[in-house]
């Protein structure tokens, strides 16, 4: 007996019968489902593209077996692997190099372009905004997390915010 889920049955002059499962099914009788294959006649196959919008480098059967569990190709994440991390969506189009977070969840701006910082590369370092408009140049400091002002003469200060009083030398 094969279930009904067989595609051929042959004679097996020593054990009676011997089943060539249809496409899905498995197991001596065709009575489970075949590896990749789930639903109540094992009709379902998982695939990258069915089931992983094509971003995927692998997929396979869940532990449960009632679904697929896909394996993101880099950049990308999600249970299907529909979220694309890109710098114009996820880092302000501020971003050089763009990753997918370590747990798999979202999108983390590594790299932001010269002259940016925040999570999401969201903050532009500016002499106005924060070097009080006395400095020559501002650069992102080197943890990534603000902005050096290299202050005009006559100022000084972490965001050139005092005035430097001149010194008056007289020769006598």
């Amino acid at each position: 007996d094969c279930n009904g889920n067989a595609a051929s049955v042959s004679v097996n002059s020593t054990e009676g019968c011997d089943c060539n499962c249809s496409a899905g099914w498995a197991g001596a009788t065709c009575d489970a489902c075949a590896d990749g294959y789930f639903g109540a006649s094992c009709e379902n196959q998982c695939t990258v593209a069915a089931h992983c919008n094509g971003n995927a480098d692998s997929v396979a059967l869940n532990a449960a077996g009632t679904g697929c569990t896909c394996n993101c190709s880099a950049g990308y994440f999600g249970a299907t692997c529909n979220t694309q991390c890109t710098s114009a969506v996820h880092c302000n189009n501020n971003s050089a190099v763009v990753e997918v977070n370590s747990a798999g969840t979202g999108c983390v701006c590594t790299t932001c372009k010269a002259g940016y910082f925040g999570a999401s590369c969201e903050n532009k370092c500016t002499v106005a905004a924060h070097c009080n408009g006395n400095a020559d140049s501002v650069t992102v400091n080197s943890a990534g997390t603000g902005c050096t002002c290299s202050c005009s003469a006559g100022y000084t200060g972490l965001t050139c915010q005092e005035t430097v009083e001149p010194v008056l030398c007289t020769v006598t």
